[in-house]
Protein backbone atom coordinates (compact mmCIF):
# COMPACT_ATOMS: atom_id res chain seq x y z
CA UNK A 1 0.00 0.00 0.00
CA UNK A 2 1.05 3.60 0.10
CA UNK A 3 0.77 6.20 2.27
CA UNK A 4 0.73 9.84 1.74
CA UNK A 5 2.02 12.19 4.80
CA UNK A 6 2.82 15.60 4.19
CA UNK A 7 2.69 15.43 0.55
CA UNK A 8 4.86 12.71 -0.04
CA UNK A 9 4.03 8.99 -1.12
CA UNK A 10 5.56 6.47 0.36
CA UNK A 11 5.08 3.03 -1.05
CA UNK A 12 5.50 0.98 2.09
CA UNK A 13 6.04 -2.26 -0.01
CA UNK A 14 9.18 -0.81 -1.38
CA UNK A 15 10.34 0.74 1.46
CA UNK A 16 10.27 -2.62 3.42
CA UNK A 17 11.75 -5.01 0.88
CA UNK A 18 14.32 -2.44 0.12
CA UNK A 19 15.38 -2.44 3.80
CA UNK A 20 15.03 -6.33 3.91
CA UNK A 21 17.42 -6.70 1.22
CA UNK A 22 20.10 -3.81 2.44
CA UNK A 23 19.80 -4.07 5.97
CA UNK A 24 20.58 -7.45 5.64
CA UNK A 25 23.69 -7.62 3.63
CA UNK A 26 27.12 -7.12 4.70
CA UNK A 27 28.65 -5.44 1.29
CA UNK A 28 25.98 -3.02 1.23
CA UNK A 29 26.40 0.32 2.85
CA UNK A 30 23.08 -0.04 4.50
CA UNK A 31 23.45 -3.23 6.55
CA UNK A 32 22.12 -2.71 9.67
CA UNK A 33 25.53 -5.36 11.26
CA UNK A 34 25.42 -8.05 13.50
CA UNK A 35 26.60 -8.98 17.35
CA UNK A 36 29.93 -10.81 15.73
CA UNK A 37 30.56 -8.36 13.58
CA UNK A 38 30.16 -4.67 16.14
CA UNK A 39 29.94 -6.54 19.62
CA UNK A 40 26.51 -5.00 20.23
CA UNK A 41 24.01 -7.57 21.71
CA UNK A 42 20.76 -4.85 20.85
CA UNK A 43 20.96 -6.41 17.59
CA UNK A 44 19.06 -9.50 19.18
CA UNK A 45 16.22 -7.36 20.17
CA UNK A 46 15.82 -5.50 16.63
CA UNK A 47 15.84 -8.98 14.93
CA UNK A 48 12.65 -10.50 16.87
CA UNK A 49 10.83 -7.38 15.48
CA UNK A 50 12.48 -8.09 12.03
CA UNK A 51 11.69 -11.24 11.74
CA UNK A 52 8.30 -10.87 13.00
CA UNK A 53 7.46 -7.55 10.42
CA UNK A 54 9.13 -10.55 7.60
CA UNK A 55 6.46 -12.81 8.56
CA UNK A 56 3.50 -10.29 8.31
CA UNK A 57 4.83 -9.64 4.90
CA UNK A 58 5.68 -12.63 4.02
CA UNK A 59 3.21 -13.24 0.78
CA UNK A 60 3.96 -9.04 -0.48
CA UNK A 61 7.65 -8.99 0.31
CA UNK A 62 9.47 -12.67 1.31
CA UNK A 63 8.04 -14.61 -1.42
CA UNK A 64 9.38 -12.19 -4.03
CA UNK A 65 12.91 -12.10 -2.84
CA UNK A 66 15.34 -13.87 -4.89
CA UNK A 67 17.48 -17.56 -3.39
CA UNK A 68 19.96 -15.03 -2.44
CA UNK A 69 18.56 -12.57 -0.45
CA UNK A 70 17.07 -15.23 1.40
CA UNK A 71 19.58 -16.72 2.31
CA UNK A 72 21.30 -13.04 3.65
CA UNK A 73 18.06 -12.31 5.78
CA UNK A 74 18.11 -16.16 6.80
CA UNK A 75 22.11 -15.82 7.75
CA UNK A 76 21.27 -12.57 9.75
CA UNK A 77 18.89 -13.54 11.18
CA UNK A 78 20.83 -16.73 12.61
CA UNK A 79 23.75 -14.33 13.71
CA UNK A 80 21.49 -12.36 15.69
CA UNK A 81 19.72 -15.84 17.05
CA UNK A 82 22.48 -17.27 19.33
CA UNK A 83 21.31 -16.72 23.19
CA UNK A 84 23.67 -17.00 25.83
CA UNK A 85 22.91 -18.88 29.00
CA UNK A 86 22.58 -15.10 30.94
CA UNK A 87 20.02 -13.89 28.46
CA UNK A 88 17.99 -15.95 28.59
CA UNK A 89 16.25 -15.03 32.27
CA UNK A 90 15.03 -12.04 31.41
CA UNK A 91 12.48 -11.12 28.81
CA UNK A 92 15.32 -11.05 26.14
CA UNK A 93 14.13 -14.88 25.70
CA UNK A 94 10.99 -13.58 23.91
CA UNK A 95 12.92 -11.81 21.12
CA UNK A 96 15.19 -15.62 20.55
CA UNK A 97 11.83 -17.34 20.40
CA UNK A 98 9.98 -15.01 17.96
CA UNK A 99 12.86 -15.31 15.59
CA UNK A 100 13.44 -18.81 15.76
CA UNK A 101 9.55 -19.37 15.07
CA UNK A 102 9.38 -17.08 12.27
CA UNK A 103 12.68 -19.04 10.83
CA UNK A 104 10.51 -22.34 11.70
CA UNK A 105 7.35 -20.94 9.62
CA UNK A 106 9.43 -19.57 7.21
CA UNK A 107 11.03 -22.98 6.10
CA UNK A 108 14.36 -21.66 7.44
CA UNK A 109 17.52 -23.52 10.00
CA UNK A 110 15.56 -22.61 13.54
CA UNK A 111 16.10 -24.21 17.23
CA UNK A 112 12.54 -25.15 17.72
CA UNK A 113 13.44 -26.35 20.99
CA UNK A 114 14.13 -23.28 22.53
CA UNK A 115 11.22 -21.85 21.65
CA UNK A 116 9.12 -24.25 23.40
CA UNK A 117 11.68 -23.93 26.39
CA UNK A 118 11.12 -20.13 26.60
CA UNK A 119 7.29 -20.57 25.42
CA UNK A 120 6.29 -22.88 28.09
CA UNK A 121 8.75 -23.36 30.73
CA UNK A 122 10.31 -19.82 31.17
CA UNK A 123 6.97 -18.09 30.76
CA UNK A 124 5.62 -20.57 33.42
CA UNK A 125 8.51 -20.07 35.71
CA UNK A 126 8.37 -16.05 35.90
CA UNK A 127 4.67 -15.84 35.93
CA UNK A 128 3.42 -14.33 39.15
CA UNK A 129 -0.44 -14.16 38.43
CA UNK A 130 -2.95 -11.71 37.63
CA UNK A 131 -1.14 -10.90 34.04
CA UNK A 132 1.75 -10.23 35.16
CA UNK A 133 5.39 -11.51 34.35
CA UNK A 134 8.67 -11.14 36.94
CA UNK A 135 11.35 -9.84 34.50
CA UNK A 136 14.01 -12.24 35.58
CA UNK A 137 15.16 -16.09 35.44
CA UNK A 138 12.61 -16.99 37.97
CA UNK A 139 9.48 -15.42 40.34
CA UNK A 140 11.19 -13.25 42.87
CA UNK A 141 13.43 -10.55 41.11
CA UNK A 142 10.26 -8.56 41.09
CA UNK A 143 11.23 -6.76 37.84
CA UNK A 144 7.38 -5.09 37.00
CA UNK A 145 7.49 -2.65 34.58
CA UNK A 146 5.54 -1.83 30.80
CA UNK A 147 7.82 -4.64 29.64
CA UNK A 148 4.95 -6.45 30.79
CA UNK A 149 3.20 -4.73 28.20
CA UNK A 150 5.97 -4.04 25.31
CA UNK A 151 7.56 -7.32 25.48
CA UNK A 152 5.69 -9.78 27.32
CA UNK A 153 2.30 -9.23 26.06
CA UNK A 154 3.61 -8.24 22.55
CA UNK A 155 5.97 -10.74 21.53
CA UNK A 156 3.55 -13.15 23.20
CA UNK A 157 0.63 -12.48 21.04
CA UNK A 158 3.05 -11.94 17.84
CA UNK A 159 4.06 -16.22 18.55
CA UNK A 160 0.39 -17.15 18.86
CA UNK A 161 -0.13 -15.48 15.15
CA UNK A 162 3.59 -16.91 14.19
CA UNK A 163 2.48 -20.67 15.38
CA UNK A 164 -1.02 -20.33 13.75
CA UNK A 165 -2.85 -22.73 15.48
CA UNK A 166 -0.04 -25.41 15.88
CA UNK A 167 -0.09 -25.58 19.77
CA UNK A 168 -3.80 -24.09 20.47
CA UNK A 169 -3.71 -25.22 24.25
CA UNK A 170 -1.03 -23.26 25.03
CA UNK A 171 -1.63 -20.44 23.00
CA UNK A 172 -5.08 -20.32 25.09
CA UNK A 173 -3.08 -20.33 28.21
CA UNK A 174 -1.56 -17.53 27.27
CA UNK A 175 -3.91 -15.53 26.11
CA UNK A 176 -6.12 -15.95 29.16
CA UNK A 177 -3.17 -14.34 30.97
CA UNK A 178 -2.96 -11.54 28.80
CA UNK A 179 -6.91 -11.44 29.47
CA UNK A 180 -6.48 -11.24 33.04
CA UNK A 181 -3.23 -8.26 32.43
CA UNK A 182 -5.79 -6.37 30.21
CA UNK A 183 -8.71 -6.57 33.20
CA UNK A 184 -6.74 -4.05 35.17
CA UNK A 185 -4.68 -2.34 32.64
CA UNK A 186 -7.39 0.54 31.51
CA UNK A 187 -6.98 1.94 35.58
CA UNK A 188 -3.06 2.96 34.58
CA UNK A 189 -4.32 5.49 32.49
CA UNK A 190 -5.44 8.85 33.79
CA UNK A 191 -8.78 10.62 32.17
CA UNK A 192 -6.29 12.96 30.37
CA UNK A 193 -4.49 10.19 28.84
CA UNK A 194 -1.78 10.35 31.15
CA UNK A 195 0.62 7.45 32.42
CA UNK A 196 2.60 6.88 35.06
CA UNK A 197 6.03 6.62 33.54
CA UNK A 198 7.88 4.02 35.58
CA UNK A 199 10.58 1.19 35.06
CA UNK A 200 12.68 1.09 31.88
CA UNK A 201 12.80 2.35 28.56
CA UNK A 202 10.72 5.50 28.88
CA UNK A 203 11.73 6.63 25.46
CA UNK A 204 9.41 4.21 23.88
CA UNK A 205 6.64 6.03 25.07
CA UNK A 206 3.08 4.93 23.77
CA UNK A 207 4.39 1.42 22.72
CA UNK A 208 2.28 -0.12 25.22
CA UNK A 209 -0.65 0.71 23.60
CA UNK A 210 0.03 -2.37 21.05
CA UNK A 211 -0.37 -4.82 23.40
CA UNK A 212 -3.84 -3.56 24.32
CA UNK A 213 -4.82 -3.30 20.29
CA UNK A 214 -3.06 -6.67 20.03
CA UNK A 215 -5.23 -8.06 22.77
CA UNK A 216 -8.70 -7.06 21.35
CA UNK A 217 -7.59 -8.24 17.87
CA UNK A 218 -6.60 -11.85 19.32
CA UNK A 219 -10.26 -11.26 21.24
CA UNK A 220 -8.15 -10.88 25.21
CA UNK A 221 -9.68 -7.06 25.75
CA UNK A 222 -12.41 -7.57 28.27
CA UNK A 223 -13.85 -3.95 27.80
CA UNK A 224 -15.50 -2.48 25.27
CA UNK A 225 -14.17 -1.20 21.68
CA UNK A 226 -15.18 2.38 22.74
CA UNK A 227 -12.66 2.09 26.21
CA UNK A 228 -9.83 1.11 24.00
CA UNK A 229 -10.43 3.93 21.56
CA UNK A 230 -10.71 6.49 24.25
CA UNK A 231 -7.28 5.10 26.15
CA UNK A 232 -5.57 5.28 22.68
CA UNK A 233 -6.93 8.34 20.98
CA UNK A 234 -6.53 10.11 24.47
CA UNK A 235 -2.81 8.38 25.50
CA UNK A 236 -1.34 9.57 21.78
CA UNK A 237 -2.71 13.08 22.00
CA UNK A 238 -1.11 13.78 26.02
CA UNK A 239 2.16 12.98 24.25
CA UNK A 240 1.99 15.09 21.14
CA UNK A 241 0.53 18.16 22.91
CA UNK A 242 3.86 18.14 25.19
CA UNK A 243 5.99 17.86 21.93
CA UNK A 244 6.71 14.56 21.75
CA UNK A 245 6.93 14.37 18.01
CA UNK A 246 9.39 17.13 16.62
CA UNK A 247 8.06 19.89 14.46
CA UNK A 248 10.17 17.97 11.63
CA UNK A 249 7.73 14.89 12.29
CA UNK A 250 10.62 12.56 14.08
CA UNK A 251 10.27 11.13 17.35
CA UNK A 252 12.20 12.68 20.61
CA UNK A 253 14.39 10.04 22.67
CA UNK A 254 12.67 12.00 25.83
CA UNK A 255 8.90 12.12 26.55
CA UNK A 256 8.08 15.31 25.69
CA UNK A 257 9.49 18.28 24.66
CA UNK A 258 11.02 20.09 28.05
CA UNK A 259 11.84 16.25 29.03
CA UNK A 260 15.01 14.89 30.50
CA UNK A 261 17.30 13.17 28.43
CA UNK A 262 18.11 11.21 31.56
CA UNK A 263 15.38 8.82 30.84
CA UNK A 264 17.72 7.34 27.96
CA UNK A 265 19.04 4.23 28.66
CA UNK A 266 22.64 3.27 27.27
CA UNK A 267 20.71 1.33 24.62
CA UNK A 268 18.88 4.33 23.26
CA UNK A 269 19.67 5.76 20.02
CA UNK A 270 17.54 7.77 17.41
CA UNK A 271 15.92 4.84 16.33
CA UNK A 272 15.07 3.30 19.55
CA UNK A 273 12.47 5.64 20.12
CA UNK A 274 10.60 4.19 17.20
CA UNK A 275 10.00 1.01 19.41
CA UNK A 276 6.28 3.39 19.83
CA UNK A 277 5.62 2.14 16.54
CA UNK A 278 4.56 -1.07 18.18
CA UNK A 279 0.97 1.21 18.74
CA UNK A 280 0.27 0.88 14.94
CA UNK A 281 1.41 -3.02 14.45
Amino acid sequence: GTVVWRDRSYDLEHLMRRAIVNGTNPDDPGYWSDPVQSGAAQYTVESGQVAYAIWQTRHRVWDGLTPDERRRVADWLMVCGHPPESRLGNNWALFWALNHAVRDALGLPCDIDLVDDVMKRYLDDVYCGNGWYDDGPARGTNHFDDYNLWVFASHVLAWIDVDDGRTPHRAAKLLDRIRALMQHVPSFFAADGAYPEYGRSGAYKFARLGALLWAHRHGAWPHSVGLLRTIVERHLRWYIRRGAIRPDGTLRQALTSTGSPAIRESYISTGASYWATQAFG
